[in-house]
């Protein structure tokens, strides 16, 4: 910018800079769709001035079914396409031409309106401490377009509309940026905002516009405006150039103050106490930004001294959300009463907790998994259905703190989740049973693991050894009439039962708690607290009792 002077106006544009780009949705688009970047762009400016998509932004048609057949339309002219490519290429040959992309506009546009509602992280908060401040007079200054009535888009759920003094929206107005009118028509409701507040009356060299688009930023610069370009992905620079220009030094989180400097630096609460691997969770919890709200999912399994916990979980800003969940102490209701903590019984839960979730999705069909565990080496594969080929449901295993050595039980329950029909990315080098130099995996060993025969084999071991600590060691199986020889038929029958029914209910629960009375269960071993009156007649009791 040429001047530095405090400006008394901010123009904002919308779209790429209080919120996020819908330039970003379409080079998602294109590049998924293997479309050369810069088509989509390219094909709507040339359609200027009278192309569906300027129209509409004017306001001079709905948003309907006729609009979208036009918008498609003007994404499929071969004389555009010809000289994009030959803008690209440097070449008029008609043999190097390849064939029209062929897009679906109205999926693009709905992609482009839905990225378009999410408040930019950075511009957002400097928006509202602008607002705060008093100091400048905030506008907006947009192409927009007008949906249709009863719509949810129709309503500022973001809030960033009311950060503004007033709202210029092109679809309201039918001028459309960079139409010279419209600027004029920003410094005509400056002055009319400036006369409310008593303010001096504005000029356009006292008007600082932010803008993603070069075209509409020349001709701001044109009508006498200062002016500032927002590149697609980097609004921080704009609020950097906003602290620049207003003075105001709270856009950006001070991060060298006293604690920066200090020797020792507390740990996070969690991390202190031993639950939580900050350094994993920030990588199982990142999602891709092409990726947009999707959930990623985490298989969580974690053991206890009595219990094994596993969940598939999915991070949102308020906190972690558990989609499904499945605990070993569910497993007496498939025929498993004890060692509910051992290799085995890990398998089992995994199993439990991926057919339980696949159910609740309703794919439990589509992806059985491996029906007989013979401990192969297998990932879930897509799954052909009628409506084509449906993918599997990906989660990534989260250990948390627990140590990943080789034959670790957490990778039990994870082998248990993948022979589901779970899709867990690992590889096969920490499976008991797999043989280092080799760089193979014995699959007669890990399936003894998951039958527990491993468990048979220290049975028959310790009874012949020392059979006082049998005894004591498994009297509950031999109370139950378990024998080594009974183990494996144990597990066999509970994953079948576990596939017929992941949701089965406990028949010895009873009846369902009211919340009456789990208040009641919760304060039996409370002590009431007394009144005066009462501790005071308590008080005389007690010398009653005494004196008699």
């Amino acid at each position: 910018m040429a001047e530095n002077t405090q400006p008394k106006g901010l123009l904002f544009d919308i779209g790429g800079v209080c919120v996020l780009s819908p330039m970003q949705a379409i080079l998602d688009y294109e590049v998924a769709n293997k479309i050369p970047p810069g088509w989509v762009n390219f094909s709507i400016s040339r359609t200027s001035p009278n192309g569906s998509w300027h129209r509409l932004e004017r306001g001079e048609i709905k948003m309907d079914a006729d609009f979208f057949r036009q918008f498609n339309e003007d994404l499929k002219n071969p004389e555009l396409w010809r000289k994009f490519h030959d803008r690209k290429q440097q070449t008029t040959s008609d043999a190097s031409l390849p064939p029209l992309p062929q897009l679906d506009a109205e999926f693009l546009f709905w992609e482009m309106m839905r990225i378009s509602r999410t408040p930019d992280p950075y511009m957002a908060p400097a928006l509202k401490k602008l607002k705060a401040s008093g100091k400048f007079i905030l506008g907006a200054l947009s192409n927009t377009v007008v949906f249709p009535e009863g719509h949810a888009y129709n309503v500022d759920e973001s809030g960033v509309k009311g950060q503004f003094d007033f709202f210029i929206s092109s679809a309201h107005t039918g001028l459309r940026k960079p139409d010279p009118r419209i600027y004029q028509f920003a410094i005509q409701e400056m002055n009319r905002v400036a006369g409310q507040k008593g303010l001096d009356q504005v000029s356009a060299a006292d008007v600082l516009f932010f803008d993603d688009i070069g075209e509409n930023l020349k001709a701001a610069k044109k009508a006498g405006m200062r002016t500032f370009k927002v590149h697609l992905g980097r609004t921080q620079e704009a609020v950097k150039e906003l602290e620049k220009i207003t003075g105001f030094n709270a856009f950006h989180k001070l991060v060298k103050n006293s604690a920066y400097y200090s020797r020792y630096q507390t740990k996070y609460r969690r991390r202190r106490e031993g639950k939580t691997d900050y350094y994993a969770r920030k990588r199982l919890i990142t999602q891709a930004k092409n990726k947009y709200n999707a959930p990623k999912y985490r298989l969580v399994v974690r053991f206890t001294n009595r219990d094994i916990i596993t969940q598939i979980v999915y991070s949102e800003i308020s906190g972690d959300k558990v989609f499904a969940s499945a605990y070993a102490h569910e497993l007496k209701r498939y025929g498993i009463t004890n060692g509910l903590t051992n290799w085995a019984a890990a398998y089992a839960t995994g199993l439990l907790l991926a057919r339980r979730t696949l159910k609740k999705l309703g794919i439990d069909e589509q992806f059985v998994g491996v029906e007989e565990a013979d401990g192969e080496y297998t990932l879930t594969e897509a799954a052909e259905t009628d409506d084509g080929e449906r993918r599997p449901f990906k989660a990534f295993l989260d250990v948390g703190l627990a140590r990943t050595s080789t034959g670790a039980r957490v990778f039990a329950a994870m082998k248990g989740a993948s022979d589901g029909g779970i899709l867990v990315p690992h590889s096969e080098n920490r499976f008991p049973g797999f043989d280092i130099e080799a760089e193979e995996l014995d699959a007669e060993t890990l399936r003894g693991y998951i039958f527990g025969s491993h468990v048979a084999e220290y049975m028959e071991n310790l009874a012949d050894d020392d059979e006082e600590r049998f005894r004591g060691q498994f009297h509950k199986y031999t109370e139950a009439g378990v024998e080594a020889g009974d183990i494996e038929d144990l597990y066999t029958e509970a994953h079948k039962a576990i596939r017929e029914d992941p949701f089965k209910k406990d028949e010895d629960a009873g009846s369902k708690k009211t919340k009456e009375q789990w208040k009641a269960e919760s304060q039996k071993f409370q002590k009431k607290k007394l009144s005066r009156e009462e501790r005071a007649a308590r008080v005389e009791q007690k010398i009653r009792e005494l004196a008699a």
